[in-house]
């Protein structure tokens, strides 16, 4: 053993990483023998669909995993985590528009009630208002 590669997730109770050479000895292998190829997409999230295709392509003999399989519980947290943090916009969004439309209301009602309480009350007639500036004490 080299070494211990410890990554703090379920990886860790079930990977194991060894040396080519080791591995084809201990498996027997033919020299050059390919034993896996590995593809990178550049759509991470469209690997089950990529890996379904090479799999129908291939036949029985071979098989074809996606990281979605291999990795499922971080895919789980990752589409935990889009959903949450969609979910959380959404409410701040939500709560902002809450928020500015009972201003609005607010600003709508106390306008009404400034604008009764300003509003001059049944019209005077000219002569008692001039009667009245007129005397002014």
């Amino acid at each position: 053993m080299v070494g211990v590669f410890k990554v703090g997730a379920e990886l860790d109770g079930s990977m194991g990483l060894i040396h080519v050479a080791d591995a084809a000895e201990m498996q027997h292998w033919q020299p050059n023998q390919v034993q896996s190829v590995r593809l990178a997409v550049k759509d991470l999230y469209a690997a089950p669909k990529v890996s379904a295709d090479i799999a129908k392509g291939l036949g029985a003999d071979f098989r074809a995993d996606d990281w979605t399989h291999t990795q499922g519980s971080l895919f789980s947290a990752m589409k935990m985590e889009k959903t949450m943090i969609g979910l959380l916009l959404l409410m701040i969004v939500a709560v902002a528009a809450f928020n500015i439309i009972a201003t609005l209301i607010m600003v709508v009602n106390d306008k009404g009630r400034t604008s009764r309480s300003c509003a001059p009350s049944a019209p005077h007639h000219g002569r008692s208002w001039r009667s009245s500036w007129s005397r002014g004490r």
